[in-house]
């Protein structure tokens, strides 16, 4: 049997959106709703409203008013994943990286770990103090324009189905712009590249504003799917969110740990 977790995965959004971020020099960045991986609901619980609704769990018909949807039996069972019956988004909102011209996403179907996106750009930076300012810079200004600003993203879905034009991501959208355009402006950026190595691909070099918004845009997608700050409020949020990058890229930047080890003081399952 068909979990309820994989068949949400298999559930497209109601609403469609694919747009570009930006493009540039034969590649493109998007933003999608047609993520394959919906996370948990950073507050809402199944039965958040307490109604009387029959238990969750296949072949039960007990009513209860559990907030988590779960008759008594059920939840006292030690045998039933309860982790399983929770709210999931709506959507999964993630980036991808396209050359100009394909409708095929180049290299793997996500914009690529922020971990990876931070390095490159670091790399970009090499020894240069003021370049690796502006990454720091860049990257803090994102997690500012973020963290307890963007919505969820159930909420963000709802937006664009109740507009239908696209108003809610297309904000999000406006600001990775307004943020690249403003620490890598094409007058100084448009010549100038990152070396990014995928898989299945092998190295090639990319714009380095394709880079920084592919950086921006994976900060903005972490928020939305997992982010709760914009829910509860930035004081009793307990998801890190966009800022577990910037602890990577500070660890990097301000100490002298290996890119190994920096990425294990940050998740140490890595």
């Amino acid at each position: 049997m068909t979990s309820r977790k994989e068949r949400l995965r298999l559930t497209p959004p109601s609403e469609v959106y694919n747009r570009d971020v930006t493009a540039c020099q034969g590649y493109r960045v998007l933003l999608s709703n047609q993520g394959t991986k919906r996370h948990k609901h950073p507050t809402r619980r199944l039965n958040e409203d307490g109604a009387s609704v029959t238990c969750a769990v296949p072949g039960c018909s007990v009513l209860t008013n559990r907030k988590d949807g779960i008759c008594r039996m059920h939840f006292q069972d030690k045998s039933i994943d309860r982790k399983a019956y929770v709210h999931f988004h709506t959507a999964d909102w993630y980036g991808a990286l396209l050359k100009t011209a394909d409708s095929n996403t180049l290299g793997t179907a996500r914009v690529a770990e922020h971990f990876e996106v931070i390095d490159w750009l670091l790399a970009w930076a090499g020894p240069d103090q003021a370049r690796v300012s502006i990454v720091v810079e860049f990257t803090l200004a994102a997690v500012r324009a973020f963290h307890g600003v963007l919505d969820n993203a159930t909420e963000l879905q709802r937006q664009l189905v109740a507009a239908r034009n696209g108003a809610g991501p297309d904000s999000v959208i406006a600001t990775i712009v307004a943020l690249v355009d403003r620490f890598f402006p094409s007058s100084t950026c448009d010549t100038q590249s990152v070396n990014i190595k995928f898989k299945d691909l092998g190295e090639i070099s990319l714009p380095l504003k394709i880079g920084a918004t592919m950086l921006a845009l994976g900060l903005a997608c972490e928020e939305i799917n997992r982010g709760d700050a914009t829910d509860v409020g930035v004081a009793k949020a307990k998801r890190a969110g966009c800022w577990m990058p910037v602890t990577y890229l500070l660890l990097r930047t301000r100490t002298e740990l290996s890119r190994a080890k920096a990425r294990i003081c940050v998740n140490p399952r890595h």
